[in-house]
């Protein structure tokens, strides 16, 4: 278990159940990645849950390829949206695994959509509502978008909670018409696939544009020495906000914003194209493995007031 117990993804999709079937739960203190792939082959793990942002820094490691993981047989990913080149990894790694990608949230016990077999031709997509639960893609007066269209996700159901203790006003927010409104912008295909597309207080506005971080992230991961990167928006007195990137690159590797937005040219609009392009050796992240865009925006924009 990677995450930590006081994330729901740590405590109920993996502890609890774990108990209730009987399995052995293999606990880490902190995410070590020679003692994560070490435990994996030593103890012949088969159940594996994490976020994105793990898998890319255990799967980007050149100790990977070390390891025996074939038992392996479930490995499960949420907490924030999946990329193609991500998915491509983990088959090449986990060659015996089984995927499913998971949606949920602290206030809806933990699931709320999932995907399993189809999330290999669907890599980005959370799946149809689980049992009992039901969701819709909404505008900002709660009426129902049309398919493709990209809202924010609504759900409900019974393990929704009621509303935040002691918190009437944040209750009175996200509580709508008997729906939670969950702060993620989705859309659904025409099949009734479910899809994450940013959060909505990520999502960037350029000039009257909106550009969604996870398609610019998608983009720029498909570059060969990107281990990991986040976009964001930083304020511009002209266009409100402009595009940036902040970018982990391969261990070993050079890589320059030009060659970045040369490489992004033909995958994206002009305006989604990063204007700024921070090269750093981390990303700050939560305990959650989420990674903490404020932060960037924060010190970006400190050094562009600065320049």
């Amino acid at each position: 278990i990677a995450a930590p117990l006081f994330h729901v993804m740590g405590l109920q999709e993996q502890l609890i159940s774990c108990l209730k079937m009987g399995n052995t739960s293999i606990l880490l203190s902190a995410l070590s990645i020679t003692a994560f792939l070490e435990l994996v082959e030593k103890e012949r793990v088969e159940f594996l849950v994490g976020s994105p942002a793990i898998y890319r820094i255990l799967l980007g490691s050149e100790e990977v390829g070390k390891y025996d993981l074939s038992s392996v047989k479930i490995a499960g990913f949420g907490a924030a949206p999946m990329s193609p080149d991500l998915m491509a990894l983990m088959k090449k790694a986990f060659v015996n695994a089984k995927f499913f990608n998971g949606f949920g949230l602290t206030e809806a016990s933990i699931s709320l959509a999932a995907i399993d077999h189809e999330c290999i031709e669907k890599p980005t997509s959370i799946g149809h509502p689980s049992l009992g639960c039901q969701a819709k893609i909404v505008d900002e007066n709660m009426k129902e978008v049309p398919r493709g269209t990209v809202g924010e996700i609504a759900v409900n159901g019974p393990n929704v909670a009621a509303g935040y203790y002691h918190d009437p006003e944040a209750t009175e927010r996200a509580f709508r018409e008997g729906w939670f409104l969950t702060g993620d912008l989705g859309r659904v295909d025409e099949d009734g696939f479910f899809y994450v597309v940013s959060r909505k207080k990520d999502m960037i506005n350029r000039g009257g544009e909106n550009v969604y971080p996870v398609e610019v992230e998608n983009a720029i991961c498909l570059h060969p020495k990107v281990l990991e990167v986040a976009v964001y928006g930083v304020p511009d007195k002209v266009m409100g906000e402009k595009v940036a990137a902040s970018i982990v690159v391969v261990p070993g590797t050079e890589l320059t914003a030009e060659e970045v937005k040369q490489f992004c040219s033909d995958k994206l609009a002009k305006y989604k194209i990063p204007e700024y392009i921070v090269f750093t050796s981390m990303l700050p992240k939560n305990p959650g493995g989420k990674v903490i865009k404020e932060e960037l925006t924060s010190q970006l924009s400190q050094q562009i007031g600065k320049g």
